[in-house]
């Protein structure tokens, strides 16, 4: 797609061009210190025809095919480090998994190694693939400058394309060196459909590969060129493979790498030491105040009640046991794995929604507490009021009033629609309402006490931050959509702070409308402009994110995931010295997850070193995924492909675990489409397990191209999770 700009950057660009003919001698190192800028948008501003880029921005038909390029002829110097070269010659040998910190050049380890792959062929198709399109642009812009390949095709092909127009791209790149920017759902949709020439992929770049675990499209994309017999050269690179020793092998297997074979650097090696910059990393760590502890307190009092039931109800013994201690408390994820244990013929989604309808077709015959009538209607009942108060003790614990009173708005939406027992089991409960009176009384007359005391302490942290730096950028990272509003409003009042949101294009409420990827790139772009120069943002940031200048990132609320630390502080220090601040309420979950992410980060070296050098050695080879996603049989209409497909026997049936959600569902669909299925205990609960032994879960998704959409965490906290995406016919293509 065509870069859109602003009208600002038009100027902005028209300044520099004139500065340049006015002061020919200006370096640009001088032009971007006079416009306060970076030395690439100058350079970018200097190559570009901006004449070009005007008429692009308005033009509809550019967004038809994917825009070609070429690389600069001339590329710019380009001096690689020593361990970026050494990295690339092993990728060219051999599947490799690079893991290197955040802001060490990962990108011009790929560029080298594409360079080499394309050099030695007359032809074929590199596929770099990344999980969002800011990431897309990145790329593409630095292999522009980079790659010393004149003749070499640069184009980013995304859904914006229509998908027979794609085709006929791709027919049109026959005989040619082309390098295709794509994220993983596209390639696959395209390749699946027969629209990619999967014959002529040589070469796969896989960006933030952390995610290719069994069921995600990285996964599924390798395992389909596997199964079709073609076997691509493959680079997969992240900063953080994962915290569990199983979670990096099936990320190095589901892309064919070996193990042995990953390149492990870490900020303390010699030959990365010398180009590492410090990151200070600070708790602020916060009581609560009366008011908080008192509706918070009200709050506990609700989940009490559930969480006692599931306990008499011999469930879940002491794992949902509500103690006298503040930290005493069942997580959300461990009432969500007996909801996806007990619930059957529920979706996960429900659970948040409150759309459960119990099925007693499917309760578990080893769980005697049910076989009372109506037992599966209470069970039902108290598990979701169980996750419906824990997430809002966690909004009040770790957001603040206005999250929870948007959270409440939500809910009593869905009464006034649909009243349901769990819904109304909450709503109406004396403690709840109280909560709910205290802290909108509180917000209504716009007290201070209705702040959360990370705010105003997250406040002070960007005043005087700016202050001190005020040609800087700053990130705020959120768990919570709904803080998003709350912080952009207070941080906006914080002199020398001027702040604008960052969400994907999700929309769950008409007053929460997401960004699409036109209005991320624009926020991008101003935010590296210097505009606005702190960024509210959700998980959306988290990866593709590239600016020099942003020397400061904020956690609202402590987390527990290493790949979500490594990945919210590599944003920051990555030209010179940066500073991470992490709000943490004592007492509360940000406590808890501060000190478990401290205890995954002490075992992140030992975990590394067993997986290289112990795990790998005892290892069979590296086996592709199956997958678990296969293109519809051609009509009448549509000509069958060409080459000859040698007949299999029939594939094993899918087998589905009786306590899996939707499980009747999932097995009465597959028997109508013609497909085998099976229930078995002996496989993993709350699951379904394809040929291949692949564990999945199942959702619908109305945006399968999008991998960042954002689920609404108000609506289902905490279910971040793999997932396949199962596309209506006529839809995701």
């Amino acid at each position: 797609m065509a870069r859109i700009i602003s009208e600002s950057e038009v100027a902005k660009r028209t300044a520099i061009l004139a500065m340049k003919t006015s002061h020919p001698s200006m370096t640009w190192r001088d032009m971007a210190q006079h416009f306060k800028t970076s030395t690439r948008v100058i350079q970018d501003a200097l190559k570009r025809d901006l004449h070009a880029l005007k008429v692009t921005r308005n033009d509809p038909a550019s967004k038809q095919f994917p825009i070609t390029i070429h690389p600069l002829d001339p590329v710019e110097a380009m001096s690689p480090r020593g361990y970026q070269v050494t990295a690339s010659r092993q990728s060219i040998e051999r599947n490799t998994l690079l893991v290197l910190p955040t802001g060490l050049g990962k990108t011009i380890v790929a560029l080298l190694h594409v360079q080499a792959i394309l050099s030695s062929v007359a032809a074929g198709i590199c596929l770099m693939m990344a999980p969002t399109k800011a990431l897309l642009v990145q790329h593409r812009d630095l292999f522009q400058h980079n790659l010393a390949i004149p003749d070499a095709g640069l184009a980013i092909v995304d859904g914006e394309t229509m998908p027979d127009n794609r085709r006929v791209y791709y027919q049109s790149l026959t005989g040619k060196r082309i390098v295709l920017f794509m994220t993983p759902q596209t390639v696959l949709h395209d390749l699946e459909k027969g629209r990619l020439p999967r014959a002529a992929i040589i070469d796969l770049v896989v960006d933030e590969a952390h995610h290719a675990t069994r069921g995600d499209p990285y996964a599924l994309v390798y395992a389909y060129l596997r199964e079709h017999h073609i076997q691509p050269r493959v680079l997969a690179m992240t900063a953080s493979p994962g915290e569990t020793e199983q979670h990096i092998i099936d990320v190095c297997q589901n892309l064919g790498i070996n193990p042995a074979d990953m390149i492990i650097k870490t900020r303390e090696d010699p030959d990365v030491e010398a180009y590492v910059f410090h990151l200070d990393v600070k708790r602020y760590e916060l009581d609560l105040t009366p008011e908080y502890e008192d509706v918070r307190g009200r709050l506990v009092a609700v989940l009490r009640e559930p969480c006692a039931w599931l306990q008499s109800a011999g469930l879940a013994g002491k794992k949902v046991a509500v103690g006298a201690d503040s930290l005493s408390l069942p997580s959300w994820e461990e009432l969500q794995v007996l909801a996806d244990k007990h619930l059957a013929g529920a979706s996960a989604r429900g659970i948040g929604e409150g759309e459960i309808e119990p099925d007693a077709d499917t309760q578990s015959a080893d769980q005697p507490a049910l076989a009372v009538p109506g037992a599966r209607r209470e069970l039902v009942s108290n598990l979701v009021l169980a996750l419906r108060a824990r997430h809002c003790v966690e909004l009040v614990e770790t957001q603040g009033f206005p999250a929870l009173l948007a959270y409440h708005e939500k809910l009593a939406a869905k009464v006034a629609e649909e009243p349901t027992e769990s819904l109304l089991a909450l709503v109406t409960h004396p403690q709840y309402k109280a909560a709910i009176d205290d802290a909108g009384k509180l917000v209504s007359e716009g007290s201070p006490r209705a702040r959360h005391p990370k705010l105003d302490a997250l406040g002070d942290v960007m005043r005087d931050f700016t202050a001190a730096h005020p040609a800087s950028r700053c990130i705020v990272f959120t768990k919570y959509r709904a803080s998003i509003p709350m912080l952009v409003e207070y941080l906006s009042g914080v002199a020398g702070v001027a702040a604008r949101r960052f969400v994907g294009q999700g929309s769950p409420s008409p007053k929460d409308v997401g960004m699409n990827r036109d209005e991320q790139q624009a926020v991008l772009r101003a935010f590296k402009a210097g505009e606005f120069n702190v960024l509210v943002a959700t998980k959306a940031a988290e990866e593709g994110i590239d600016v020099a200048e942003c020397d400061m990132v904020a956690f609202y609320e402590a987390t527990a995931s290493v790949i979500q630390f490594i990945q919210r502080q590599g944003r920051a220090g990555r030209r010179r010295d940066g500073n991470i601040a992490i709000m943490h309420a004592r007492g509360t979950s940000d406590q808890l997850n501060a000190a478990m992410l401290d205890g995954k980060l002490a075992a992140m070296p030992g975990i590394l070193y067993r997986v290289q050098h112990v795990r790998a050695a005892s290892m069979p080879a590296p086996r592709p995924a199956a997958v678990t996603r296969m293109p519809k049989p051609p009509s009448s209409k549509q000509k069958a492909p060409s080459s000859t497909i040698t007949k299999k026997e029939a594939p094993p049936p899918i087998l589905v675990h009786p306590d899996c959600i939707g499980a009747s569902v999932i097995v009465a669909g597959l028997a109508a489409a013609g497909i085998e299925a099976r229930a078995d205990r002996s496989i993993p609960e709350s699951s379904m397990v394809l040929a291949g032994g692949v564990q999945v879960r199942v959702i619908n998704t109305n945006d399968a191209e999008d991998w960042t959409a954002e689920l609404t965490i108000e609506e289902l906290p905490g279910a971040a999770r793999r997932v396949v995406a199962v596309c209506p016919d006529g839809q995701g293509d």
